[in-house]
C-alpha cells in the first residue's frame, strides 16, 4: 500500500467519527425539549396561580356589609346569605345574591358590590307604599305602581294613607284611583291633605271623600279641577239653603249636582 493510500484511509475514518449518528440524535431532542418545557411554564405558572386565587382562604367571602332597609331588615338579608360565606369572592357571581333575597315582599332590588379580598357589600332597596287598598274587608299596601306590596297590619307602622276601595284583581281601576288621588293633590289646594278615600263606583267615575267636606264627592280625573274650583264658588250659598248635603256631583262639564239629604238632585 503506498503512501497516498494511507492517509486517505486515515481521512475516512476520521470523518465516520466526525458526522456519527447518535450525536446527532441527541441535539435533536434537546432542541425539541426546550420550547416544551418554556411553553409548560407559560401556561403551568398562571394555572397555579388562578387554581391558588380561587381556593385560597384569603379570599373566602367572611365579611357581609348590609345596608339599607326599613321594612327589610338587614338581620334577614344576613341569615338568607349565610350560605355564601366561606365561597370564593372570585367565582361568586351577583346574581346569586339577589336569588337568595329575592322572596321578600318588600325588597325591590339590591346593590351588590366585592370589596376585595373577602368583604362583600349589599344595599337593600326597599319599595315604598303610597296608599292602602281595601278589598272584601281587607287592607293591603299599595306601591306608587298599583302594585299590592303586602297585607296590611297595625304592627308595620302607622301612616296617614289615602284608602282605595277597589276589587283587588281591577289593576286598572286601580292605578287610576292612584292617578285621581294624585291629581287631587295638585287640584285641591287646601283640601289637598285632607283626601282619606278613593272608592271606585266605574271606569272613570270614583267617590271621594275627604275630612275636610262632611259630604262626599262623586269625581272623574277629566273634570276634578274645574271641578273643585266651582265647587269652592258655590258651595257656600248651596250650604245656606241646603246645610245637609248627601253628596256633590262633578262628573260633569259646567256644572255640579248637589243632592241634600232627603231631597231630590239641585244643580248648581
Amino acid at each position: 500500500m503506498s503512501e497516498y493510500d494511507g492517509e486517505r484511509q486515515q481521512a475516512t475514518v476520521f470523518k465516520r467519527r466526525r458526522f456519527s449518528a447518535p450525536h446527532r440524535r441527541r441535539r435533536l431532542w434537546v432542541r425539541m425539549l426546550r420550547p416544551l418545557a418554556a411553553a409548560a411554564i407559560l401556561v403551568g405558572i398562571p394555572l397555579v396561580i388562578v387554581y391558588w386565587s380561587l381556593t385560597a382562604p384569603l379570599f373566602a367571602v367572611d365579611e357581609l356589609a348590609i345596608s339599607g332597609g326599613g321594612r327589610v331588615a338587614p338581620a334577614w338579608a344576613a341569615e338568607r346569605l349565610q350560605t355564601i360565606r366561606g365561597r370564593s369572592i372570585l367565582t361568586l357571581r351577583l346574581a346569586e345574591v339577589e336569588v337568595l333575597l329575592a322572596n321578600h315582599p318588600w325588597l325591590r332590588g339590591v346593590e351588590v358590590s366585592k370589596q376585595l379580598p373577602s368583604r362583600l357589600e349589599v344595599g337593600l332597596l326597599d319599595r315604598q307604599s303610597v296608599a292602602l287598598l281595601k278589598s272584601d274587608d281587607e287592607l293591603f299596601f299599595l306601591d306608587d305602581g298599583g302594585e299590592i306590596i303586602a297585607p296590611y297590619d297595625r304592627f308595620s307602622g302607622a301612616g296617614d294613607y289615602v284608602v282605595i276601595v277597589a276589587d283587588a284583581r281591577e289593576s286598572d281601576a286601580i292605578r287610576e284611583a292612584l292617578a285621581l288621588s294624585s291629581a287631587w293633590s295638585r287640584s285641591a289646594g287646601s283640601w289637598a291633605e285632607g283626601l282619606s278615600e278613593v272608592e271606585v263606583v266605574g271606569a272613570t267615575s270614583f267617590r271621594v271623600y275627604c275630612r275636610d267636606l262632611e259630604f262626599p264627592l262623586l269625581v272623574s280625573r277629566e273634570y276634578l279641577a274645574p271641578g273643585l274650583e266651582a265647587l269652592r264658588e258655590y258651595l257656600p250659598t248651596v250650604r245656606s239653603r241646603y246645610p245637609d248635603l248627601e253628596v256633590a256631583d262633578l262628573r260633569f262639564s259646567g256644572q255640579i249636582v248637589f243632592q241634600p239629604a232627603g231631597e231630590s238632585a239641585t244643580e248648581g
